[in-house]
């Protein structure tokens, strides 16, 4: 799924419906873009891109890295989940 790309169309365009027919791309064509079962043609990512005012390469990432945050030193390890604990 093309997480950048959902989230961009819904901010700005509120409904897939309502991008696809801004943009000219028909709504089913638009669905499987974004959830990674076609991959856009030239045009149709040119197009998508302008519309969103956004990089494509953004856009098109499959991949979001989330960094891990760094533990510091002396600090509490994570909580056990509720289910784990003894009683």
């Amino acid at each position: 799924m093309l997480s950048n790309l959902r989230a961009a169309i819904e901010l700005r365009f509120g409904t897939q419906l309502a991008f696809a027919r801004a943009v000219g791309i028909g709504a089913t064509t638009l669905n499987r873009i974004i959830n990674g079962w076609r991959e856009p043609t030239f045009t149709e990512g040119n197009r998508i891109a302008q519309a969103l005012d956004a990089d494509p390469e953004w856009l098109f990432r499959r991949f979001i890295s989330i960094p891990r945050p760094a533990a510091s030193v002396g600090s509490d390890p994570l909580p056990v989940s509720c289910a784990a604990k003894e009683r």
